[in-house]
């Protein structure tokens, strides 16, 4: 009776989910990189601007987030790249989806398997990413309705000082 009576209540929950419409779960972002800057041929801080907003009607917290940059160069005959990652969420989050503009600083290390970034030209790219949600019956502990929505910016020519 038990495993029935949670059955209903997780294809309740399912259907209030696909009630709610697409565009009504969509989040509006806004993202802007600075100008980057090089330390020891290693190391590439870049300033990324976020804005994000999503209707608290639709989710009222979020699970995860994420900021991401790519850096690639021409070395010689190869190529220097590097990745930088900052991880949020709900209890520390990175950026807010209330409509306000935060600017963090992601990090972005040289592989060591290849060759060091240098001053000039590189190729950038950015992405964010939010994974939000709401319980469909508070306190049943029948578990979150999520969705997830991300932006990127880039490929785009950047000049490493």
């Amino acid at each position: 009776m038990r495993s029935t009576s949670r059955r209903l209540i997780v294809l309740a929950a399912a259907a209030a989910a696909a009630l709610i419409p697409a565009a009504a779960m969509a989040s509006t972002f806004t993202l802007s990189a600075g100008a980057p800057s090089l330390t020891d041929r290693t190391l590439v801080t870049l300033p990324v601007t976020v804005s994000c907003s999503i209707d608290p009607v639709v989710a009222n917290f979020i699970f995860d987030e994420s900021i991401s940059a790519t850096v690639q160069q021409p070395a010689g005959r190869s190529f220097a790249t590097g990745t930088g990652v900052l991880f949020g969420y709900q209890a520390n989050p990175v950026f807010l989806c209330d409509g306000s503009t935060k600017t963090v600083t992601v990090a972005v290390l040289a592989d060591p398997a290849g060759p060091p970034f240098h001053g000039g030209p590189a190729i950038l790219s950015v992405g964010v990413s939010v994974i939000a949600g709401f319980e469909a019956f508070p306190g049943c502990g029948c578990g979150p309705i999520t969705f997830s929505d991300a932006s990127n910016l880039g490929p785009q020519s950047v000049t490493l000082h």
